[in-house]
């Protein structure tokens, strides 16, 4: 069976309608445990504060995981509706929704491409010098998440760097900025608000937290894969792309399935609580071919190495 029968047969066994009251409930529950942070954070004791450094990680990730599946157009059916939602867990994960869905939308057509995919930029980087820069290094032997700010800070600064290269027709440059400021005057307005709560120690533990755990789920997505230099179709996108085998609870509840990497690939707009029934179907098919790991392990081993190592291991 070719990859491309394999890529029909599955697609048809699929159902990529969104369905509303999943979209809800998630929507409540992400909510929720954001509701349940900021009482905690009213709260004077120290327990409460630190209990609430530990829900606002994941706040901020599924926040992610939801503003991905609008990107994608798999939230829910209208346009206008994946926009809105999108822009409000902008919101919550600190990445202005349209700079990252076009961004993005390059990493798909071009994954595994490491002259044109912007998720392979710093691997090429390696591949072209045989290093990387020294602040990079540092952060990856002490684990600093420095590698997420960077990645958050090249979505806020695309606006700028498009319209600098000529990248962006008007529409899509107002829509970036408009996305960037939307942030910045959302962040200033909640601190006015509520300057008690809303202020660098209350949300900034969480924040570092949430960044680092942004490196643990998305580094062994790609890392140290085998690099192409042209445009892969959809049922040839697990070569360069490896999911992640996490518990269950933790999958389904903490990251909304975004581990299931390789199904999320050959399937971009499957809800993310459809990509368990992809797995089903493609990691017994692809066999050999269907590359996993366990992220805890496979993180661990990774930072015994260094990190030219892991993300450019021809280097």
């Amino acid at each position: 069976m070719t990859d491309k029968t394999l890529y029909d047969q599955a697609r048809a066994q699929l159902d990529f309608a969104p369905n509303r009251l999943l979209v809800a409930a998630t929507l409540c529950w992400t909510t929720g445990l954001l509701g349940a942070c900021v009482y905690l954070l009213s709260q004077p004791s120290r327990l409460c504060y630190w209990g609430a450094q530990l829900l606002l990680p994941v706040v901020f990730f599924e926040a992610f995981a939801i503003l991905h599946d609008c990107g994608h157009g798999s939230c829910v059916r209208s346009r206008l509706g994946n926009t809105l939602i999108g822009h409000c867990m902008s919101v919550l994960c600190f990445m202005p929704y349209f700079p990252w869905k076009y961004i993005h939308t390059e990493h798909h057509v071009w994954a595994g491409d490491a002259e044109h995919d912007p998720s392979a930029a710093l691997a090429q980087r390696a591949r072209n010098t045989g290093k990387l820069p020294a602040v990079l290094l540092f952060a990856w032997r002490s684990w600093l998440p420095l590698a997420a700010v960077g990645q958050h800070l090249v979505f806020w600064s695309y606006p700028i760097v498009a319209a600098r290269r000529g990248q962006l027709p008007p529409k899509r440059l107002v829509r970036t900025i408009v996305s960037v400021a939307l942030l910045a005057s959302a962040y200033v307005s909640l601190h006015l608000f509520a300057p008690r709560i809303v202020n660098l120690h209350n949300f900034g533990p969480g924040i570092v937290l949430y960044l680092a755990m942004v490196e643990f789920v998305n580094l062994p997505h790609h890392a140290g894969l085998t690099s192409f230099h042209e445009r892969l179709p959809l049922w040839r996108q697990h070569l360069p792309t490896r999911s992640c085998s996490y518990p269950p609870v933790i999958s389904e509840v903490l990251v909304l399935n975004f581990n299931f990497h390789i199904e999320h690939h050959w399937f971009p707009a499957l809800p993310w609580y459809r990509l368990r029934q992809a797995r089903r179907l493609l990691k017994p098919a692809l066999g050999d071919a269907y590359c996993e790991a366990k992220s805890l392990q496979w993180i661990m081993q990774q930072r015994r190495r260094s990190l030219t190592e892991v993300i450019a291991p021809s280097v």
